[in-house]
């Protein structure tokens, strides 16, 4: 089924009956666009963390209930492997930016952050981008970071990433849902990833090998709209949110 990836955020995890917590985001390489881990959110009176699961531990999605189910065990879950060991690129230069400079700690030990402006921040911005780049592993990236970034055409443009499509029976990203903006009000289109020619932590964009015309004339997005199918009568009936229609 196809789906929308920001519509997962309000996704229950259960292992077994039981609610273990909730999807915090999804992780994905920009090599191939398949979600890697998914990241869970755990909150108890004793413990707040993020943990890293992948698909093969979840065996089905309940969309009425809102919830996905995993084969592990709630102590199996709350000893996987956290954030902060496998943290997504975005993630890890925010997170580098802040030891560089002197800003007031006031985000959560986990999950993610905007860094405000700051005098020195371009300079420092062009070291950790450097630094990064050195090391690595640049290709993990957090779906619910990128959300929202800028969108640059080949001729400019300034529209937003909307939201990513899904398809949940592989894990793999099938289209990016792009805000339009001042290119063409109101309108939403959807693109496929193969388009996507860099994405860049550090300006917070995505540059798409497209011009401004031919993404406004691409394949019209409505969350709303009907695009699954029911297998027994092979009519569409579900939308992008799960919901039946």
């Amino acid at each position: 089924m196809l789906r929308s990836v920001k519509s997962f955020h309000k996704y229950h995890v259960k292992a077994g009956d039981t609610q273990v917590g909730r999807i915090y985001d999804l992780l994905f390489e920009s090599a191939d666009w398949v979600v890697r881990y998914i990241v869970v959110e755990i909150h108890t009176w004793d413990t707040e963390k993020y943990v890293l699961l992948t698909p093969a531990d979840f065996t089905r999605l309940d969309v009425e209930a809102e919830a996905i189910v995993t084969t592990l065990t709630k102590n199996e879950v709350y000893g996987m492997p956290e954030l902060s060991e496998r943290p997504p690129v975005s993630l890890r230069y925010q997170t580098r930016l802040h030891d560089n400079i002197d800003l007031p700690q006031y985000w959560p030990a986990y999950g993610y952050y905007h860094i405000p402006p700051h005098g020195d921040l371009a300079e420092v911005s062009q070291r950790v981008s450097a630094e990064i780049l050195r090391e690595g592993d640049t290709n993990l990236w957090s779906a619910r970071q990128i959300t929202g970034y800028h969108v640059q055409a080949i001729n400019g443009g300034e529209g937003r990433i909307e939201d990513l499509i899904m398809d949940d029976d592989n894990w793999s990203i099938i289209d990016v849902a792009i805000d339009i903006g001042k290119w063409l009000p109101g309108k939403k289109v959807i693109v496929p990833p193969a388009y996507v020619k860099e994405i860049r932590w550090d300006e917070e964009t995505v540059y798409f090998d497209m011009s401004i015309q031919s993404i406004g004339e691409s394949t019209e997005y409505d969350p709303s709209a009907p695009i699954n199918v029911k297998e027994e009568c092979k009519v569409k009936v579900y939308d992008y949110l799960g919901r039946p229609r």
